[in-house]
């Protein structure tokens, strides 16, 4: 159950878990692009005041020098031995011996359009050294500003051929100050220029590397913290769910030892949850110093310590096992039980789990699906699959099958649903089945094997007298039952003696069948018949005819179909006025098969309506033939199955079908048995009016030997009567007077109807 006590945990934020290392990285951004401005900042800082020291030198020693003394320099060779030369060429070479920043010192003059040098301080043997009145060729435009302004100048980094220098020009002014008359220059070396920037740069470096380790080390500790509460908080919370889910997991689980104990007190507080406990039906506290052996169904206990001990030994690595507890009210109930391996616990023992789940109600309703899976709702008999596994189950030992299945028909109760509804006739069925209950023993079990149909499975060796006999009392105690109900029902047999476990499906038929031709018996009520060599025959060839009237009607063997045409003579004018196209069947196997066999069939099996349409194909063909040879007064009749009329959309198609043919369809006549007009009377009649719109003639075919009386004639919409060929037969051994023929010759000509005679 919930505690709903307890202060809800919070679910760590794994969206603002997983930016923290992302804000933690813009910090150092931000910090090292802050550290960067302020050395850029410093650095400006400390060139600022270097080049202020350079220019502030500069000037001081060119304070130092008389300008009268430099006046007299002309910029030549006359220059070298003026003393005022001498005196000046000393103090500049001392200059840049005594100050090591400086490299070279030296004036400019300007003579002409050109700046060259007055005095340098190089030796006069030096590679470097410049002579009075040498042009500085390398003299950039900066370097003429002291000369034209008169201000002192430090130029940027240059290069000339005495290597890359920054120097610092400071305008000579005479002695009334008002005119320049030389420029005294400093070079520095560019390398040491920066190594003096640099090593005035150091302190701030240091301090801002500081400072961004620090920050660094900062963010990484604030990190590792709040990873560091972010685990904590994440453990706790998982411990919080796992006790959750463990607490109101709807399955039971327990943590055992490999002592099989289910509880002990180095492991942990809990070992088994509240569902283990409703399951099992005890507490925790009861579970103490328990072995689950002792409250394990003893059927179940020899499976349960097998698995067990192969699971100790490691043969495996967990196993399943379907098995019952007991509880302390001495009830038992049914699980699905799982181990698996857990830890390793205290003192190196394993600690394996145990999952369960209740399958008490789950196997209750297995065992009622079995039950309805096996047993007949309705009788609570065992139905047809039971038979055939019981069957399957004695073939599959090996030994010789003997006795026989006798199969009840009562299919004829069909006739009492339409009469007194569903209900009634599953009462009656009921009836049926207590009433042959009676005669079931250790030898002879009853079965419902479908609607309306109970099988009986006797099971001894004996003969088929005996199976008689039996059929005989079963017959009398179905008569006891039916005979208010004036219902009969049929009784098939078929031995199982030589019947092997692949032959069940064929089985199965041929009992269907024998019931089937039991229901035709005129002998008694309840017909009894036996499935023989004979009927299996006639079963083969009825399937061999279905085969090829499949085929023919696939269009893979057409031309076994085939049509013969008998002609119908008028004998008033003693000359052929129709033919009546008469459906022949050849099969390679069979030879030629009468139309009373295979029509049937094709009627049995819905083939006659494809059947139907190539009879009325080859009759069109041969119309069209005798159309082409001139006989256009002579038409063709053709037999129509009711199974085909009734199709929706035959008369459409049958148009269709003259249509195309070019063909009127007066020359057409369609030809009916008088059995059709038994039952759907007004349908029948209706598409007999509609094609007799269209001039489609119609006839009854057979007339007298049906069930149609000259009243239901009168309302026929036919044109025809066909008088069977048993009538015109007899006018060879009746008398005349005798003879009814032709009187239904001229009742058929007082209705309207023309009269055709068979034979």
């Amino acid at each position: 159950m919930l505690d709903h006590n307890r202060t809800p945990g919070r679910i760590p934020d794994s969206h603002t878990a997983s930016n923290r290392p992302r804000w933690i990285l813009y910090a150092l951004i931000c910090a090292i692009l802050v550290s960067t401005l302020y050395l850029c900042f410093a650095w400006r800082r400390h060139q600022a005041i270097v080049s202020s020291e350079a220019v502030m030198l500069a000037k001081s020693l060119a304070s130092l020098l008389h300008p009268e003394h430099v006046a007299v320099l002309a910029g030549d060779d006359t220059d070298l031995v003026k003393p005022e030369y001498v005196m000046l060429r000393k103090s500049l070479a001392q200059l840049v011996n005594t100050n090591n920043p400086i490299r070279f010192a030296y004036l400019l003059g300007i003579l002409g359009d050109d700046i060259v040098f007055l005095i340098d301080s190089e030796p006069a043997d030096s590679p470097d050294y410049s002579p009075p009145g040498q042009v500085y060729t390398e003299a950039e435009d900066i370097c003429l500003d002291p000369f034209l302004n008169g201000e002192t100048v430090l130029t940027p980094p240059g290069t000339d051929r005495w290597g890359r220098w920054i120097s610092a020009l400071v305008p000579v002014m005479d002695s009334s100050g008002g005119r320049v008359i030389a420029v005294f220059g400093i070079d520095y070396a560019a390398s040491g220029w920066q190594a003096r920037l640099w090593g005035r740069m150091a302190p701030d470096i240091a301090i801002t590397v500081c400072l961004v380790l620090l920050l660094s080390a900062f963010l990484h500790t604030w990190h590792q913290r709040s990873d560091l509460r972010r685990l904590s908080q994440k453990l706790a919370f998982n411990e919080a769910l796992y006790h959750s889910i463990y607490e109101q997991a709807p399955i039971g689980i327990a943590i055992m030892d490999d002592k099989s104990s289910f509880f002990h007190p180095d492991y942990a507080r809990i070992t088994v949850n509240p569902m283990f406990e409703q399951i099992i039906g005890r507490t925790a506290g009861e579970f103490a110093g328990m072995d689950w052996t002792n409250i394990t169904h003893p059927d179940d206990l020899a499976e349960d310590l097998e698995q067990f001990a192969r699971f100790q030994k490691g043969e495996i690595g967990g196993y399943t096992l379907e098995k019952r507890f007991l509880r302390p009210d001495g009830s038992d109930v049914w699980t699905s039980m799982k181990i698996a391996p857990f830890l390793v616990g205290p003192d190196d023992r394993i600690l394996h789990i145990c999952l369960l789940e209740d399958i008490t109600e789950r196997n209750k309703l297995e065992d009622q699906l079995n039950y309805r899976n096996e047993h007949d709702e309705l009788t609570d008999l065992h139905n047809r699959s039971y038979l055939e596994r019981l069957l399957l189950r004695e073939m599959g030992k090996g030994g010789a099958v003997s006795g026989a299945i006798v199969c009840i028909n009562l299919s004829t109760m069909h006739a009492l649903t339409q009469l007194y509804g569903y209900d009634y006739s599953r009462q009656l069925m009921m009836r049926v089945a207590d009433a042959l209950r009676q005669l079931c023993d250790e030898r002879r079990q009853l079965f419902c094997v479908g609607e309306f149909h109970l099988a009986f499975l006797v099971q001894d060796a004996g003969a088929a007298a005996d199976h008689l006999a039996f059929c005989e009392r079963v017959s009398d105690t179905l008569e006891q039952v039916l005979a208010i109900e004036r219902i009969g029902g049929g009784i098939g047999v078929v031995e199982l003696d030589g019947m092997g476990s692949g032959q069940m499906v064929q089985l199965f038929k041929n009992i269907m069948t024998a019931s089937e031709r039991a229901l035709d018996s005129h002998k008694r009520e309840i017909g009894i018949c036996f499935f023989d060599s004979q009927m299996e025959q006639q079963i083969l060839r009825e399937e061999k005819i279905s085969r090829a009237l499949s085929r023919i009607a696939a269009d893979e063997d057409g031309d076994r179909l085939y049509l013969q045409f008998q002609p119908i003579v008028d004998l008033a004018t003693d000359r052929i006025c129709s033919f009546e196209a008469l459906a022949r069947l050849s099969s390679k196997s069979l030879g030629i098969v009468s139309p009373m066999e295979f029509i049937p069939i094709a009627e049995k099996t819905k083939l006659i309506i494809p059947l139907g349409f190539i009879i009325v194909r080859q009759a069109l063909q041969f119309l069209t033939r005798l159309k082409d040879a001139g006989h256009t007064d002579i038409s063709v009749s053709i037999n129509i199955s009711a199974v085909q009329l009734l199709r929706e959309g035959f008369t459409g198609q049958l148009l269709e079908m003259i249509k195309s043919f070019a063909i009127r369809p007066e020359t057409i006549e369609l030809e009916f048995t008088e059995s059709m007009f038994s039952a759907d009377f007004q349908d029948i009649n209706s598409i007999i009016s509609e094609l007799k719109e269209h001039g489609i003639k119609s006839a009854i075919d057979d007339f007298g030997t049906g069930y149609s009386s000259f009243a239901r004639e009168r309302d026929l919409n036919v044109d025809f009567l066909k008088i069977d060929k048993s009538f015109i037969d007899r006018l060879l051994s009746l008398r005349p007077e005798e003879a009814i023929t032709g009187d239904i010759i001229s009742m058929a000509h007082k209705m309207g109807h023309c009269a055709v005679a068979e034979g």
